[in-house]
């Protein structure tokens, strides 16, 4: 029954927040599937790194999670350029995540609740 469940969830899942690809030149991949969302990726060109964008972004997307009342997984990932995780955990960190102990939802490594 809990892969019935996964799939469910799968068919359910919309990407949110996408106007911020265009607003910020990057690419985002949040996914909403009414229960949690899932932050699977956010790519800021090089050329913007360093400057505030990551944290406009993390302010949209922790607000947007607030105001819907819905958890945010991710999993932090060198995959798109980041040059260390322990960085991208105290990025999260200061956004409010914590280390995600519960694996009943997703086997992600990272949680933020809403406020």
């Amino acid at each position: 029954m809990k892969h019935v469940k996964l799939f469910e969830d799968f068919l359910n899942e919309k990407l949110v927040l996408q106007e911020l690809e265009d607003q910020f030149n990057i690419e985002l991949d949040l996914y909403d599937n009414g229960k949690y969302l899932q932050l699977s990726k956010i790519k800021i060109p090089k050329e913007y790194r360093n400057s505030g964008i990551g944290s406009k972004i993390m302010t949209r997307i922790t607000e947007y999670s607030d105001t819907q009342q819905l958890k945010i997984y991710l999993t932090p990932s060198k995959d798109f350029g980041a040059t260390s995780i322990s960085r991208l955990e105290k990025f999260y960190k200061s956004f409010d995540f914590v280390k995600n102990t519960d694996k009943s939802e997703t086997r992600d490594t990272m949680v933020r609740l809403p406020k």
